[in-house]
């Protein structure tokens, strides 16, 4: 009897060694799962960086230059519309997507009432489009596109028009800063 406590003693002390053995494993392995979940998460996000300095290296300039040219020629159509220097650039540089901007100008152009938020605590006389413009981008901040306007200092059937791609609320004010200038 003594022999075989003996030998379930020794076989307990096996299990117990071979228990807190696999517990090691386990745990180093648990903690290697994390960092490669870890490496993998900067993996994407350094693929997408890498993606978008891509995208920007293989567009010409002289291809930005014609598509920017030609948000210009559209621009110059509205009648009723005067923009600041840059805007065809910043249209260019800034929103994928113009459809949801053209829409807008077009109406302000035919003199359509579009609702509009009067800024005059922060920038007077000028007023902002209610109706967010969709930018393009595929992200949270898609709808960041901004229409601002007001009646030209030296013709009253002319709106001077600025678009805007808002960055953040922050970034908003001191853009309402630039505008109170205009």
């Amino acid at each position: 009897m003594e022999v075989e406590n003996s030998n379930l003693k020794k076989k307990v002390e096996c299990i117990e060694k071979e228990s807190a053995d696999y517990n090691e494993i386990y745990e180093e392995w648990e903690r290697q799962n994390h960092q490669l979940e870890q490496l993998e998460k900067e993996n994407a996000e350094l693929s997408r960086a890498n993606q978008k300095l891509n995208e920007k290296q293989r567009t010409p300039r002289w291809f930005s230059q014609r598509v920017e040219d030609l948000i210009g020629e559209r621009l110059n159509s509205f009648n009723r519309l005067l923009f600041p220097d840059g805007t065809a650039g910043e249209l260019a540089e800034k929103f994928e997507e113009l459809d949801g901007v053209y829409s807008v100008l077009k109406r302000l152009d035919q003199k359509e009432n579009i609702p509009a938020t009067s800024l005059n605590t922060v920038a007077p006389g000028w007023k902002e489009v209610k109706e967010h413009i969709h930018t393009g981008r595929n992200h949270s901040g898609s709808d960041m596109g901004r229409i601002y306007y007001r009646v030209d200092r030296a013709d009253s059937n002319k709106l001077f028009v600025v678009v805007h791609h808002k960055q953040d609320d922050k970034e908003q004010q001191r853009f309402f800063e630039r505008l109170a200038k205009r």
